[in-house]
């Protein structure tokens, strides 16, 4: 009876006299082993630091690139953005400057007329009022007003500005640019509000309008 031909260690094909199922243990046995030894080898063996691919660093190499972009973008409209602040700070700074100057001017021509008033100089404050107001109140009407309403206050002992208007428009007055003033004022017998209002002509500020409340 002729025997199947086994597999040897060494790969060979050779003929046993061995019992069929010692051949079989012992292939069994040697897988075994062979298993094992790779098993041990892959635990003790040191690990392989793997390079990475070409696609990984392209794609590592786009996402820099946008990064650096991004990043220059932000920084270039960040500076934009500081510039436009600082334009809008200088000339919203410079239009306060121009309000409050305005006011300061308009504040002391309205003072240097009431003083006229301080010092009875009734017929000069009415020469020093504008053209519109000597064309609609005469000096005699005037010089009635003054000793019925402000004559009775008494001396002047302190004034301040309190309010400064600008306007193009008033009821019943023609465009122009006008300033209204409110002036808190402490008379001999009393305190009052003085309500004066400005019209410039022919570049001053000139009286238009005069009441005490």
């Amino acid at each position: 009876m002729v025997r199947p031909p086994l597999l040897t260690e060494e790969g060979n094909i050779a003929q046993s006299h061995m019992p069929r199922w010692c051949c079989v243990a012992r292939l069994f046995v040697s897988g075994r082993f062979a298993h094992n030894a790779m098993m041990m080898a892959s635990r003790y063996s040191c690990p392989v630091r793997r390079r990475p691919s070409c696609q990984f660093l392209t794609r590592a190499a786009v996402v820099s690139t946008r990064f650096v972009g991004t990043t220059a973008r932000s920084q270039k409209g960040g500076t934009l953005r500081l510039f436009l602040l600082g334009i809008l700070a200088i000339i919203f700074g410079n239009l306060i400057m121009i309000g409050a100057q305005a006011e300061e001017d308009a504040a002391k021509a309205g003072q240097k007329w009431l003083s006229l008033l301080d010092d009875q100089k009734y017929e000069e404050s009415w020469h020093q009022a504008s053209s519109m107001f000597r064309s609609e109140v005469t000096q005699e009407q005037w010089f009635a007003a003054l000793k019925r309403f402000r004559e009775p206050l008494g001396p002047m002992v302190s004034r301040m500005p309190s309010r400064v208007e600008f306007s193009r428009f008033l009821r019943g007055a023609p465009e122009g640019d006008y300033a209204i003033i409110h002036f808190t004022t402490s008379f001999g017998s009393k305190s009052a509000t003085e309500r004066l209002t400005l019209v410039k002509e022919d570049g001053k500020w000139q009286m238009a309008a005069y009441g005490i409340y």
